[in-house]
């Protein structure tokens, strides 16, 4: 499997928090190819589950959430759209955008000259951006109507030495990552089951994460998220390089066993990988899935990536790669019951 090619195709998908139900069917598909069972959750998740066949095999849960930040659509003024801000409030003058409505629609956020601006040092305020469309109102209101949501124009691009740019890196390197490890496990006879999960909500609280885990009641989660990789103005004490291949966290939230289990793998088998420290909480469906039903022995793996929460998030695929082999590592190291 071509992973920059992969991680295209899962980057074109639009699914907005609260908007992934089309995107997790498209993603079922996918896990179609390794998987005997797949289902869209209610809450809007895309679930794969391979069986291994073994009596009382334990089960381990990998997340990566589907959803990606965004906006909604407050109302319809002169034709143009005005916006909610989601999660994020990235600026957006000048974007390209999509809009989710009766059909999708492409538009651009509207720009002020710099000429005509009375004071051009200023960000704009939020409540004076607005989205053309290009239609007027009426037609607008045929096609939009206030709660549609509105995403960041998908696609990626690439960049030298092995990088790539995309509105939706987070999360969908990690669905990435969780596929390139079924792909290593194919045809494999593995002591485990499988259950893989695209997550939705994660950027509103992580809903998705939890009832899945809830659900499939695993003995074992990992949940993979984009991590903070250095860049211009963001050094070493808030970011791990950017190039370091795949991060372990360490603390109170995850499990430790399982934590050290992955680190030992990473480095018995040399998989490029970093380390991360949470003191607490660890903003990731990690925390959510660990306090899942009775508990779940969770751990935590990040993909170091540039500009956040941007149209342009940057990855390099390498990292990608390296989970998805730690992953497959770790697959392979149940010999019949525990790992």
């Amino acid at each position: 499997m071509n992973t920059k090619e992969l991680l295209k195709t899962l980057c074109a998908i639009p699914a907005r928090s609260g908007f992934e139900r089309t995107g997790a069917e498209e993603v079922c598909r996918m896990f179609a190819a390794y998987c005997q069972e797949t289902a869209v959750t209610s809450t809007g998740s895309a679930v794969g589950i391979r069986r291994c066949g073994r009596d009382g095999a334990p089960l381990v849960l990998l997340d990566g959430h589907i959803d990606q930040i965004g906006f909604l659509v407050s109302g319809i003024r002169d034709g143009f759209l005005q916006l909610s801000p989601g999660y994020d409030r990235t600026p957006v003058p000048g974007k390209e955008v999509l809009v989710l409505g009766r059909e999708p629609l492409y538009g651009v956020v509207a720009v002020m000259p710099p000429h005509l601006l009375n004071e051009p040092d200023k960000p704009l305020k939020f409540d004076h951006i607005v989205v053309d469309i290009g239609y007027s109102q009426e037609e607008a209101c045929r096609r939009v109507s206030p709660g549609d949501a509105v995403i960041f124009r998908p696609g990626m691009d690439e960049l030298a030495d092995g990088h790539v740019a995309s509105p939706s890196v987070d999360d969908r390197a990690a669905i990435a990552a969780i596929l390139l490890a079924m792909e290593a496990v194919q045809g494999e006879d593995l002591a485990v089951d499988v259950a893989m999960v695209a997550s939705a909500g994660e950027e509103i609280g992580g809903p998705g994460a939890v009832t899945a885990a809830f659900g499939l009641h695993p003995d074992y989660a990992i949940a993979l998220d984009v991590t903070f990789g250095t860049q211009m103005g963001v050094d070493g004490n808030h970011s791990v390089p950017e190039d370091c291949g795949v991060t372990i966290t360490r603390g109170p939230h995850l499990n430790r066993r399982l934590t050290e289990k992955l680190f030992s793998l990473a480095e018995a088998q040399k998989i490029p990988h970093g380390i991360e420290v949470e003191p607490g909480h660890t903003g990731t469906n990690a925390s959510a899935v660990r306090a899942a039903g009775e508990g779940i022995a969770t751990a935590l793996l990040g993909l170091p990536m540039r500009y956040m929460h941007s149209p342009t998030e940057t990855i390099k695929l390498s990292n990608i790669e390296a989970a998805g082999a730690l992953l497959a590592a770790y697959l392979r190291s149940f010999s019949g019951g525990e790992a």
